[in-house]
């Protein structure tokens, strides 16, 4: 007889029902608040941001801005004072006239987003997460949009890969560009000018790809060319630059006088630290160097290295202090490859912020936002030939026992899910005639209405036995056990695995709801089961199959109780 685990996973399903925003028009759901934020699924939800510009955002799918060609700029006429949280999720093929995804971003927060693909077609003040960030925390945010800011004869200056103008006490950390910048003047591959009074920070990122650098037509109106790998120009004193490094490839077009830095144009205002530069350099300049175009009195340099073969001396003009030089005749080329240890790495975060990789180092982060993340299927778990991180309606959570388990809601319901999370806990009693497993599997459905009936099917990336199948309801209050209505259990066969399916309805405020009224909230906890006599006879059914559902939830956007969440894209 086979001998039976005192516990085995459970999966927790929170689940919420909430009703309709009203206020400022906004289309999607949510209050616009930290605990209530509005939930944004589309490129056109995402222009509506305009709407209410000092609201809480979350993206809840990835959006493919593909095919829109009128979305403009947000916070042109008045500034994002907000926060949008893309949640790990990528903004794609999104084209814009002007500035860049935020023209003016004031005392805002915008973090955990990526742009792919795409471009930013502008002037003066190009980039593509924002042009002016004031007192603003950017953080996570990866881009490889091509920002092409010279379609203005008299612009192309202050341009940056993410941010135009970084100002006044700005931070940007842990965050990337990888992409084609075509500017003129005082431009970066992250950041193309500091400004105060508060000094900015740029930290724990890095900036790769090609930063291609043209005359402007009249180049006295800003004069000298002054770029830089991570940023150019600065314009306040202690402008702090740290654990940064660029790879990137510059061409300078200019026949005018350029200043040019693999980190920064120059010292000037700047404390810059830790950081490497691998930049290549082709084409004209007066004076190019791997950390700074030039150096001066001002501003410090500590603990900076470069590639010496590949991007030449520390200083293009000027002699800095704490400059050291690696790989001078080609020696040792990987010097700045796959390694942790070497200078400057021994000063960075390997176990929380950085990871080594076959070529540069990454940001830790960054893994976050891969399309599939294991998902089965490739991606597409529910095998509807759509990828599920596309899909607002669709989320993938893995249990203690690395088992998947999708969850979907009909997305003519208008329902979206989200907070995936997958946690160990012993948090439900033992049944004295089913056995349940006890690790937490959750996730938050938002619907319309309050009292609205919305099915939700649930799909195993396994079979779970042959034999006799209930789906239980538990009440966390009374901690009694019932069994779950007008359930139907099927298999299905999804990219050539066999699956067991469950599908069953909840109602807000009906018998599977704990506090029985249609206020917005369901606590409707159910568990895939079989009868334990049919366990010990060994019919053939997995323990690991019993998965507990649960949920912890929203009143009108209020967070009751909730484990920390995992999102499978």
């Amino acid at each position: 007889m086979k001998k039976i685990a005192a516990s085995v996973g459970v999966v927790l399903a929170s689940i919420v029902i909430m009703a309709a925003p009203v206020a400022f028009a906004f289309p999607a759901y949510g209050a616009g608040t930290s605990a209530n934020p509005y939930r944004i699924a589309t490129c056109s939800e995402l222009q509506d941001i305009n709407n209410d510009l000092s609201a809480y955002y979350v993206l809840v799918s990835n959006i493919d801005c593909s095919g829109d060609t009128s979305f403009t700029n947000l916070g042109a006429a008045t500034a994002f004072t907000g926060t949008l949280d893309g949640q790990n999720h990528t903004i794609s093929n999104l084209n814009i006239n002007d500035y860049g995804l935020f023209e003016n971003a004031t005392n805002a927060t915008i973090e955990n987003l990526s742009l792919s693909g795409g471009s930013v077609n502008s002037g003066v003040y190009s980039s593509s997460v924002v042009a002016f960030a004031i007192n603003t925390a950017i953080n996570n945010v990866h881009s490889t949009m091509t920002i092409n800011a010279t379609s203005d004869p008299s612009g192309g200056a202050y341009v940056g890969g993410l941010v135009a103008e970084l100002k006044d006490g700005s931070t940007l950390q842990n965050s990337s560009y990888n992409g084609t910048i075509n500017a003129n003047v005082y431009a970066g591959g992250l950041v193309g000018i500091t400004y105060g009074p508060g000094a900015p920070t740029i930290k724990n990122s890095y900036s790769i790809g090609t930063l291609n650098l043209y005359n402007e037509t009249t180049p006295t109106t800003v004069s000298p060319y002054m770029d830089g790998g991570v940023v150019g120009l600065s314009e306040v004193a202690g402008t702090v630059v740290q654990d940064v490094y660029s790879a990137m490839h510059i061409v300078s077009n200019s026949s005018g006088t350029s200043t040019v830095g693999g980190i920064a144009a120059d010292t000037t205002n700047y404390a810059v630290s830790n950081s490497f530069s691998a930049v290549s350099f082709s084409g004209a300049g007066l004076d190019l160097g791997a950390v700074f175009g030039t150096a001066s009195t001002s501003g410090t340099s500590t603990n900076n290295y470069y590639d010496m073969y590949v991007s030449g001396q520390c200083s293009g003009a000027g002699s800095p202090t704490g400059c050291t030089a690696e790989n001078s005749t080609n020696t040792d080329p990987g010097y700045f490859k796959n390694n942790s240890t070497n200078g400057p790495f021994n000063t960075w975060d390997f176990t929380n912020t950085w990871v080594t990789a076959a070529g540069y180092p990454v940001l830790r982060d960054e893994a976050a936002f891969a399309a599939t993340s294991g998902v089965p299927n490739g991606g597409d778990a529910n095998g509807d030939g759509i990828a599920d991180s596309y899909q607002a309606n669709v989320l993938s959570v893995k249990d203690a026992g690395g088992t998947w388990a999708t969850a979907n809601v009909p997305s003519t319901s208008l329902c979206t899910l989200s907070n995936g999370v997958s946690t160990a806990a012993n948090v439900v009693p033992s049944h004295t005639t089913y056995q349940l497993d006890t690790s937490l599997l959750g996730f938050t459905v938002y619907c319309p209405n309050p009292g609205e009936t919305v099915p939700v099917t649930i799909i195993y990336d396994k079979v779970y036995g042959s034999g006799s199948k209930t789906l239980l309801y538990y009440n966390a209050s009374t901690k009694a056990y019932s069994a779950v209505p007008g359930v139907t259990f099927g298999t299905a066969t999804i990219g050539g695995v066999a699956k067991t399916t469950v599908t069953y309805n909840l109602t807000d405020g009906g018998s599977m709801d704990s506090d029985g009224v249609a206020n917005g909230v369901i606590v409707d906890p159910v568990a895939l089961a079989v009868p334990a006599a049919a366990n010990l006879s060994n019919t053939g059914f997995d323990l690991t199959a019993i998965e507990l559902m649960s949920a912890a939830l929203l009143v009108g956007g209020l967070l009751v109780r909730y484990v920390p969440r995992h999102r499978a894209d």
